[in-house]
């Protein structure tokens, strides 16, 4: 299913990733994390970092 048929923008979307071969995915939302654990070049590259994607998506949920 293609991202675009649930939501009309990307920069909405917040996906997480902990490899190089998420970069492209991470790349083209609005708000990509990367895990804790990543290479430390992944870690420079987005601010976002998390140990455990469930702790942003309650956090998230909270808020909103």
């Amino acid at each position: 299913m293609s991202i675009r048929l649930i939501c009309s923008d990307i920069a909405d979307v917040m996906a997480f990733g902990d490899n190089y071969n998420d970069v492209s995915m991470l790349d083209i939302v609005g708000v990509p994390y990367i895990m804790d654990g990543s290479a430390a070049p992944l870690r420079e590259k987005y601010p976002n970092h998390t140990p455990r994607p469930e702790d942003v998506l309650r956090e998230f949920l909270r808020q909103n």
